[in-house]
């Protein structure tokens, strides 16, 4: 159920959103005159891209970032990062929560009306559906920023490239 919404296919049909959010990101950068890639690019972009395809309400996507940033928590190595992770986890079930249940009521074609189809059939447990709500947001925030952090860096140190 959930491979069929990642497919070649349909992640392709999200280019113009992705390309749309970049453009924006770097023209924010460009009218300050200099960028903090990691705070000011490779940090919200993950957050706008996978609030999108999950069908956060605009209005969430900055509620939504800030829980994603306490679930980054869990990767930095700080001796006091589990009360910011547990925390976040929480607050994450808390908000994904209600919009699974209008979502099983009334789907879209978002990623949280995808997995709401599935407890609805009876694929997936209400629990697996918040784990798996709370995974796509960590994972794809995490990986996002390594990528464009870690290439930024290879590029200044190797501009030839």
């Amino acid at each position: 159920m959930v491979h069929g919404y990642f497919t070649p296919k349909s992640m392709e049909a999200w280019r113009p959103f992705v390309q749309s959010v970049i453009k924006d990101l770097l023209d924010e950068a460009e009218e300050k005159g200099r960028m903090d890639v990691m705070r000011h690019f490779a940090t919200p972009l993950p957050v706008l891209v996978i609030a999108q395809m999950m069908g956060v309400p605009r209005q969430d996507r900055a509620h939504v970032g800030h829980l994603a940033e306490k679930l980054l928590n869990i990767g930095r190595g700080e001796p006091d990062r589990m009360k910011p992770l547990t925390e976040g986890m929480k607050s994450m079930i808390d908000y994904v929560s209600p919009l699974v249940d209008e979502r099983i009521v009334n789907p879209g074609d978002d990623f949280i009306s995808v997995l709401a189809q599935g407890e609805k059939a009876g694929i997936f447990t209400r629990h697996q559906v918040l784990v798996n709500t709370s995974l796509r947001l960590l994972a794809g925030h995490e990986t996002t920023i390594n990528l464009w952090c870690n290439g930024t860096l290879a590029f200044i140190r190797h501009p030839e490239q």
